[in-house]
């Protein structure tokens, strides 16, 4: 009996160890699964921020390549408006800033702008009033069948024949605007129609004060 019962208790007891043997395997697969499950959302989350560090490369790749490019051709814009308006250091480096600052508000390019200013410096327009006139060219472009740079032309060219006053060209570009939008004709036939009557009024006074007109 004692040895019956001794092998009853040696068997219980290897039992209890392999259920005890079990458990632990059980538990020891269910850390490895948990630790692989892990592992592969780690390496989902890392292939996820690859991608998106990727986009995001591409993105400042391409913004630093268009700001570098915007960069050039402001200077390109820039060294024709340095050509024809004269100015000492200070002012020339004023009126820049003051011109792509207009970009920042106006519907137009830093080009385009600069292109209005160099022709403002031909037509004779005084450094100081660069960039009133440019404005108000620039707005006449977007609000009239002119472009900015036939309004600055035509209209640089009836203020010398006029002797309008460089603070007055807002008023006259409003009276332009007026006309076009309560007249039967367009701002550029307005504005060809005072040329002729300004330069016919021009030759007229010369004559009467008894100069020559050549």
């Amino acid at each position: 009996m004692a040895t019956v019962r001794s092998i009853s208790v040696q068997l219980r007891a290897e039992v209890a160890n392999y259920i005890q043997g079990l458990t632990r395997a059980r538990a020891a697969t269910s850390d490895l699964v948990n630790e692989l499950s892990k592992s592969e959302q780690q390496r989902a989350n890392f292939e996820k921020l690859g991608h998106t560090l990727a986009i995001a490369g591409a993105g400042m790749a391409a913004g630093i390549g268009l700001a570098a490019k915007a960069a050039i051709d402001w200077e390109s814009a820039w060294a024709g408006v340095e050509k024809t308006v004269d100015g000492t250091e200070t002012q020339l480096a004023a009126l820049e800033e003051e011109l792509r600052a207009m970009a920042r508000e106006l519907p137009a390019t830093h080009a385009e702008i600069a292109a209005v200013a160099e022709a403002a410096g031909q037509l004779g327009v005084a450094t100081e009033d660069v960039t009133r006139f440019t404005r108000v060219m620039i707005a006449l472009g977007e609000t009239t069948n002119l472009t900015a740079d036939e309004a600055a032309t035509s209209i640089a060219q009836l203020m010398n024949v006029m002797g309008t006053a460089p603070e007055d060209v807002d008023r006259l570009a409003a009276a332009l605007v007026e006309l076009g939008n309560n007249g039967a004709s367009t701002e550029r036939e307005i504005l060809e129609m005072a040329q002729r009557i300004a330069g016919a009024g021009a030759v007229t006074a010369t004559a009467a004060s008894g100069s020559p007109s050549w």
